[in-house]
């Protein structure tokens, strides 16, 4: 289904980047079900009900992350103060970032639900999330992940033109808009 929206509406360098995450997240997926009664999907199925329960969270924190990306699409390529080396290395530092703050999200709010999810499972479905992405974040973020305290203290730029950051209904479609603009 992915890939039909992403041929049907994509072309060029963003249609190129939209597959490779798409491959890395269906990868992934796969992995935990290649063995269905394997120790990875039995882990999977351990976290199900507070993915299930926490579904509206999650969501939340994915709208605030993408309302950190969204933004930069409109944010000029080079501004007076800085180069496009530079200004492009703000806006991976602020995606990066954004991606980080996701997470922390994340286990803040399903820690929340204490009767649908233990804290091993708000664990594990963090470490799901991350293993959703970490071959992207693994090559584009160098520094500014969950392992470092880079993003602790990140100041977001917000662009003139942040209105327009709600008409996305995923993440996933700035970030790739801004990487492909980089």
């Amino acid at each position: 289904m992915l890939e039909d929206f992403n041929n049907a509406c994509h072309n060029g360098i963003i249609k190129q980047a939209m597959s490779i995450y798409h491959y890395s997240a269906r990868s992934q997926i796969n992995a935990f079900c290649k063995n269905p009664s394997g120790p990875r999907a039995r882990a999977l199925f351990a976290i199900g009900g507070c993915l299930n329960e926490g579904r509206y969270e999650i969501t939340k924190c994915e709208n605030v992350a993408r309302d950190r990306i969204a933004p930069l699409e409109n944010l000029a390529t080079k501004t007076p103060d800085a180069d496009n080396q530079t200004q492009g290395k703000m806006k991976i530092a602020q995606i990066c970032c954004a991606f980080v703050h996701q997470l922390r999200c994340v286990e803040t709010r399903l820690a929340r639900l204490k009767q649908s999810c233990t804290a091993k499972q708000v664990t594990g479905v963090v470490g799901f999330l991350r293993a959703l992405s970490d071959n992207n974040t693994g090559m584009f973020c160098g520094d500014y992940t969950a392992d470092s305290d880079k993003c602790d203290q990140y100041q977001f730029v917000v662009a003139n033109n942040s209105t327009h950051a709600h008409k996305y209904h995923s993440m996933v479609t700035p970030l790739v808009r801004v990487i492909a603009n980089l």
